[in-house]
């Protein structure tokens, strides 16, 4: 049906070009009438106006009533749609939920032992020169810290 109707509306559109170019190409050099309708054509915006819109087979076919389907129609494409995760899914979260949460009420403090060179030799290869992090500490402040700081860190 939709592919009948705009085959029409092509054909009716090619009827029409080919009827203008026909009487271009009759009109006779003093024609100002038809020289006149050809500047008319070319100064015409590409505008034209609806006179129905169909959206999910609701016709609106006043100025109002396309005006608010056109904004309702495009409000409900920039909103993004909450889709709900499947059920296999928020199983699966739950579950890792329920298992981290059991490896930290369950684990013991491991503690990893390291020596004041290891963390001196870690400090010295730390980039410089990039940006603090969320708490505003750079790798200039381990760089520059004294020596106290990797007895510090070691602690």
């Amino acid at each position: 049906m939709k592919r009948e109707l705009t085959k029409f509306q092509r054909q009716l559109n090619a009827e029409e070009r080919h009827s203008l170019y026909q009487n271009i190409m009759n009109a006779h050099s003093g024609d100002n009438a038809t020289f006149y309708k050809i500047i008319r054509c070319h100064r015409q915006s590409g505008k034209r106006l609806l006179d129905c819109l169909i959206i999910d087979d609701v016709h609106f076919d006043t100025p109002d009533l396309i005006r608010e389907a056109w904004t309702n129609y495009f409000a409900d494409l920039s909103t993004p749609s909450e889709k709900l995760p499947n059920q296999q899914y928020r199983s699966q979260v739950e579950l890792d939920r329920i298992l981290l949460q059991d490896i930290f009420e369950h684990e013991d403090e491991k503690t990893i032992e390291f020596d004041i060179e290891t963390v001196q030799k870690c400090i010295s290869k730390m980039k410089t020169g990039k940006a603090a992090d969320q708490f505003g500490i750079s790798a200039e402040h381990f760089t520059f810290g004294g020596e106290k700081q990797p007895k510090i860190l070691q602690t």
